[in-house]
């Protein structure tokens, strides 16, 4: 993108994307998420399935089955119940599943969600896969992690929903429903919010990564599909309702080449690298208020990295509210 030149009535300033737990700055950190309990896998159920769909050996992505949901209608429901209601959060920080899209028309949207055992009622925050994976590409497996914070859970819940919308004629395969724990490492948020009475004007998003010279060909930040089975997240949200904005996910070089540009060289300095990638926003395309918020979501072990760090620079207008 271009870089952007801010009007002379702006005041300058950089933020650091801190950590949301403790307000800490490391973002080369383990952020995995363990197995701790199956939901549905095609060959056991855990929970119980329900809705649109069947159950065959061409949608298995491991095992002998999985689930082909056939050609849907928009609002066409399917879903996994555990039987009862309960606190997610006190056991589990992410639910994940592997997803073959088979069709998935333009204006198509795929959504997720929680509700009480035994209801179709979706509550607390809807989320958009759309929003965890860097791509819908049809005939491809790849593995979706949400975490449980991003549902906004208002209390107990025991299923699990997913619904086709807007268009119709969406079909996908599904399979290793897992719900994840990884007791006190991540998934972690590294964020910068905006303040009240100011509208921040982002300029420039940068990322640094420092890594051994030897990792960066195996399994460092340079080879992402061995390092972020996940992808790291970029995305903006607002605050009070924790919905998401807009959404960029990087799982290969070349996502993340795509998204991120790189603007300074490469230094060897005790055996190390580093390389420093920038986002330069369109004018006022990226906009903080009071209520909204930037932030990385490292999902993956990123353990191998010596450094990995995040700023943003944006300006503010003189006057502004």
């Amino acid at each position: 993108m271009p870089t952007r030149i801010l009007p002379p009535n702006f005041n300058l300033g950089l933020a650091k994307f801190l950590r949301t737990d403790d307000g800490s700055e490391q973002m080369a950190i383990n952020g995995s998420s363990t197995w701790a309990e199956d939901v549905w896998d095609g060959d056991t159920s855990a929970w119980t399935r329900g809705g649109v769909g069947s159950v065959t050996t061409e949608s298995k992505h491991s095992g002998t089955y999985g689930l082909d949901t056939g050609v849907t209608s928009k609002n066409d429901l399917w879903w996994f119940d555990y039987g009862s209601d309960r606190d997610l959060l006190a056991s589990f920080d992410s639910i994940s599943f592997w997803m073959n899209p088979q069709a998935f028309p333009e204006g198509s949207k795929l959504r997720c969600g929680w509700a009480a055992s035994g209801s179709s009622t979706l509550v607390g925050t809807i989320c958009q896969v759309t929003d965890y994976v860097p791509n819908m590409d049809t005939g491809i497996w790849q593995r979706v992690q949400i975490p449980l914070t991003d549902f906004n859970l208002p209390g107990n819940v025991g299923r699990f929903l997913m619904q086709a919308r807007v268009e119709d004629d969406q079909q996908f395969w599904f399979d290793d429903f897992d719900m994840l724990d990884s007791s006190s490492d991540g998934p972690y948020r590294f964020r910068v919010l905006g303040e009240a009475g100011m509208v921040k004007h982002v300029s420039r998003i940068t990322l640094v990564v420092a890594a051994s010279e030897t990792g960066w060909n195996s399994s460092a930040f340079a080879n992402i599909s061995g390092g972020l089975e996940l992808g790291l997240i970029l995305r903006q949200g607002i605050a009070s309702t924790q919905e998401v904005i807009w959404s960029i996910v990087m799982k290969t070089n070349m996502e993340m080449f795509g998204a991120l540009v790189p603007s300074d060289p490469i230094n060897f300095a005790d055996e190390e690298m580093m390389i420093v990638f920038n986002i330069s926003p369109n004018q006022a395309s990226i906009l903080l208020d009071s209520d909204s918020g930037l932030e990385f979501v490292v999902r993956d072990d990123l353990s191998t990295l010596t450094n990995m760090r995040a700023y943003l620079e944006y300006g503010i207008q003189e006057g502004g509210d």
